[in-house]
């Protein structure tokens, strides 16, 4: 038997459903001070929704949403809530007074994760409307629930048609506050846009009173008129009837909702949500506002049934990355970055403040045969406060306008300029080439050998069934470019790194990536004159490129020019904040120059970077090379031991960590260990001769065959 989808389990509850009222034009007027005051009402809601047993499960730009195991306790909290914003709007000029409407419904939901669906969360948001501002209406069940617990006063709204729902509601208005300043014409007008029954009936009684008009004029005959009479009164009859027969009497109490007030609560509440404000900077005072805020996408949680679908939740968060960093006045923290963050080790908010973004994104993805689920939050990092969530279910192919509309959303949450990302035409409308270009990804950030040749052949299939799909293109000749360089692609590899390569030219000769990857082929070709020719072409497109900035630098380093070198792999390492490896490979370049005190400097950045790095990612063995010399060179040298023989037990066999290794034993002094190691390690003799680090082999007989071996 098939598992099913979701695993949706079924529940009924109390819905809260609120929305602030006239938010554009609050947005439109002054757009800081009501991002501010929406932060305040927003504790104010979790606030009052916790202190009545109550869970809030979604919010979405100015709305909110929340459940309740009891109606009685839902109605409670709706009306101190209101009470609790009333007094706070006391205190704002009138212009910028915010005030919410409350729908209140119970019934049957589905419950999905944390997320709730169905008609009893939609009936509570279309009733919504129906109240006062700063006011709160409850769906008829409620009402049962309610009317003869609490002491309040009702007005019976009638049987309600609303949108999406097949039957009328049955809807009571609290009367309050906001409804004691509600005059009777108000309520008139609410019933003529919202009461699609009401509106029936008074367009009766006017074509009554035309007709009655022109009998009186003489413009109709008696005879016409008789007809027109009975016709209409047979109508009315009807009409009433029907209106008689839905309607529901409401007895009325004879105390106000003030008296279910809970005053203690009310003034505790306010003294806790006021701190609360001040103390997690909710205020917008200029002097401490960034011009430019900071954000970081955190890697989405894999919830699919088999929970084998990370590559596909990490593809989501890195092409958000992607998105948003085209956007105008917003600081997005690298994929290195944020993917480097570990739930298990430290939580989301601590690890934003480490990162010293001012937002992040986090979410969960569910993916299953042709259909994905997401859920995302966008949260302000020093408060914790939810700016705004949503969740989508849609079909795979519709990833890419999840991906907009996500984007769209932040930034409006944020204030600043979205357009539409204009590197999108290099992807592909095909969801399986999609899927496969995110598996080779998934492989390809992993390193080594076999996961080098796995991306290929993730990378081969999205482009076969694509061939227009110029990143999976772009990465394709990439990747076997690297397989050249590092590992054992030989001529196959060379040949197929240049096919590809020069594919994507005719593509897309507008991308920097594009050249990137003729660089690479280049360099895999040791043709280093036309490497650095088409690494300049791509930062010349695209300064801030950290492929570009750092493989221009290796391309320096092959050609021994050792300044220039270190100049782009510290660009690299500024642009790419979590990148270890061009700090580790610049430092030893320093020590050649004779500079030792820049030299350990930039060891000890390369190690506060590693040790981060492996907090998050223990099992990468090119963190724990690097960070092996680094500590050799700060004079830790029992633990420079332990993460040299932990980095060489995880894969002994590959090229790249037997010549990493073979540098710490150079730098330990141990020769032969060295030597052992790099004589079965990678064929670069370039990148071999320019390397400092092997500078104590060099005499030794053994070096000299390793390299006359390489020359032949």
């Amino acid at each position: 038997m098939d598992k099913p989808l979701y695993n949706p389990q079924r529940k009924v509850t109390t819905i809260m459903a609120a929305d602030v009222v006239d938010y554009s034009r609050l947005m439109g007027e002054n757009d800081n001070t009501t991002l501010r005051n929406l932060k305040i009402r927003r504790v104010a809601f979790e606030h009052f929704v916790k202190s009545f047993g109550g869970r809030v499960f979604g919010t979405v730009g100015d709305s909110f949403m929340a459940e309740f195991p009891s109606a009685l306790n839902s109605v409670r909290c709706a009306i101190n809530l209101q009470e609790a914003i009333r007094q706070l709007n006391i205190e704002l000029p009138e212009k910028q007074r915010m005030r919410l409407r409350i729908g209140l419904n119970l019934g049957d939901v589905i419950q999905q994760g944390s997320d709730l669906f169905g008609d009893g969360v939609n009936i509570a948001s279309r009733i919504e409307p129906l109240s006062d501002p700063g006011g709160v209406c409850l769906a008829g069940n409620v009402y049962e629930q309610v009317h003869r617990k609490l002491d309040l006063h009702y007005h019976f709204l009638g049987a309600q048609k609303v949108k999406n729902i097949d039957m009328p509601i049955t809807a009571f208005k609290v009367l309050g506050h906001a409804a004691a300043q509600s005059s009777g014409l108000s309520d008139f007008s609410r019933a003529i846009r919202i009461n699609q029954g009401f509106r029936y009936q008074l367009l009766l009684i006017v074509v009554l009173a035309l007709i009655a008009a022109n009998k009186i004029t003489g413009l109709i005959s008696s005879q016409a008129y008789s007809y027109i009479a009975q016709v209409l009164i047979v109508t009315i009859a009807a009409v009433v009837s029907f209106t008689l027969y839905k309607k529901i009497q409401a007895p009325v109490s004879n105390k106000a909702p003030e008296q279910i007030l809970d005053k203690n609560l009310l003034e505790i509440s306010l003294i806790l949500i006021r701190s609360k404000s001040l103390a997690k900077n909710i205020n917008d005072k200029p002097a401490q506002k960034k011009l430019i805020p900071s954000i970081a996408i955190l890697r989405f949680s894999d919830l699919s049934p088999e929970s084998d679908q990370g590559y596909f939740s990490d593809g989501l968060s890195e092409e958000l990355i992607n998105v948003l960093t085209k956007v105008n006045n917003l600081n997005v923290s690298s994929r290195n970055s944020s993917f480097a963050h570990n739930p298990d080790v430290i939580n989301s908010q601590n690890f934003a403040k480490r990162l010293g973004t001012d937002y992040f994104i986090e979410g969960t993805v569910r993916k299953a045969e042709n259909r994905v689920r997401i859920n995302v939050q966008l949260i302000e990092t020093e408060s914790n406060l939810n700016l705004w969530s949503d969740s989508y279910d849609r079909v795979l192919k519709d990833i890419f306008e999840i991906q907009d509309d996500i984007s769209q959303r932040i930034a409006e949450a944020l204030s600043v300029q979205f357009t539409t990302d204009l590197d999108r035409n290099s992807l592909t409308t095909d969801s399986r080439a999609y899927d496969f270009y995110l598996r080779g990804r998934a492989f390809f950030m992993h390193k080594g050998i076999e996961n080098i040749r796995s991306a290929i052949q993730m990378y081969t299939m999205a482009f076969k069934l694509d061939p227009n799909f110029i990143r999976a293109g772009t990465n394709l000749a990439e990747t076997y470019a690297i397989q050249a360089i590092f590992y054992d692609g030989g001529d196959e590899s060379l040949d197929n790194a240049k096919f590809f390569a020069n594919k994507i030219l005719l593509l897309a000769p507008e991308r920097a990536e594009t050249y990137v990857a003729l660089g690479m082929t280049h360099l895999a070709h040791k043709e280093h004159i036309l490497a650095a020719g088409r690494f300049e072409k791509a930062i010349s497109i695209n300064s801030n490129l950290f492929e570009a900035q750092h493989n221009y630098a290796r391309v320096h380093y092959h050609q021994g020019n050792l300044k220039e070198a270190i100049m782009h792999f510290e660009k690299a390492a500024e642009i790419e904040k979590s990148d270890f490896e061009s700090y580790a490979i610049a430092a030893p370049l320093y020590t050649a120059l004779g500079q030792n005190e820049n030299a350990l400097s930039t060891y000890r950045k390369a190690f506060d970077r590693i040790s981060k790095y492996i907090e998050h990612y223990p099992e990468n063995q090119r963190a724990f090379q690097f960070g092996a010399i680094a500590l050799l060179k700060l004079d830790e040298r029992k633990k420079a031991y332990e993460w040299a023989e932990q980095a060489l037990d995880m894969n002994k066999d590959e090229p790249a960590t037997l010549y990493n290794t073979a540098c710490f034993y150079a730098q330990a002094g141990e020769i032969e260990k060295s030597l052992d190691c790099l004589s079965n390690s990678i064929t670069s003799l370039s990148w071999i001769e320019n390397d400092p680090e092997l500078d104590p082999i060099r005499e030794h007989p053994r070096y000299k065959e390793i390299i006359a071996k390489l020359s032949s």
